[in-house]
């Protein structure tokens, strides 16, 4: 029982980057690369940033003791190192890449405005 494989006729070829109209004005691929690069990038500048605040703050304001402080942002950091998996889900199932990363985003600011917007109105926000 021999298999014998016949090569494909000159007709049959396909280049393996074909470049067409078609692939040339899609969205997505290599083009949007850099974009989610740099989101990534500063959303780690962003959480490596707020960390020592967060542990003031949880201290200070929250009364908490530095074991309860430091567990409480080992699991913010946990969680936001998470968030990603979840994300590439939610945009692979439901949303799309875009709406995703967009949501993401603003998501991800929150925390920045909470605490600008508390000092501001004081105890009007809690």
């Amino acid at each position: 029982m021999d298999m014998v494989m016949e090569a494909p006729s000159a007709d049959e070829k396909e280049p393996l980057l074909e470049a067409s109209a078609e692939a040339s004005t899609s969205k997505g691929g290599i083009r949007t690369l850099p974009f989610i690069i740099a989101n990534e990038a500063l959303e780690r500048v962003a959480t490596n940033g707020i960390s020592p605040n967060m542990i003031l703050y949880l201290t200070q304001q929250y009364n908490m003791g530095n074991t309860a402080a430091a567990n409480v942002i080992n699991l913010w950091t946990a969680a936001t190192n998470f968030t990603p998996i979840l994300g590439a889900l939610l945009a692979d199932s439901y949303t799309g890449k875009y709406r995703t990363v967009g949501f993401g985003s603003i998501l991800s600011f929150l925390p920045w405005y909470q605490q600008p917007l508390q000092s501001i109105f004081g105890e009007e926000l809690q």
